[in-house]
């Protein structure tokens, strides 16, 4: 992907109004320059099957947050003993939605009263 086209992408982000090319400039010089890079997991990823009505839509999303909570709880399990190489994140941007996850499912957990 080429910086123009990064920010063509990420027009209208903030509140439906664009962010400062200069701003976005920097995130794709550092990205690019600090690649970020995500451990892989085998995890289904989308359904051949077509979503019909609300019902399915709910039960669909219910079957891939029990997808996502069991691939958390294993990385949580596993932290701290597997060594990789981790790159360090400069920007709070770059990891505030890692937060906001973190944060959905530790409130999905404590509803359904389940502890790591």
């Amino acid at each position: 992907m080429t910086k123009e086209q990064y920010i063509k992408m990420n027009r209208g982000i903030n509140d439906s109004r664009d962010l400062p090319e200069e701003f976005l400039s920097k995130i794709y010089d550092e990205i690019k320059n600090e690649e970020i890079k995500l451990k892989v997991t085998t995890m289904k990823r989308g359904t051949k099957e077509n979503i019909t009505n609300d019902k399915q839509r709910e039960l669909l999303f219910n079957v891939q947050m029990k997808d996502v909570e069991l691939i958390a709880r294993d990385l949580m399990s596993n932290a701290g003993t597997i060594s990789e190489e981790f790159t360090i994140a400069k920007h709070l941007e770059h990891v505030r939605p890692m937060f906001q996850v973190n944060i959905f499912l530790s409130h999905r957990l404590k509803k359904n009263n389940e502890i790591f």
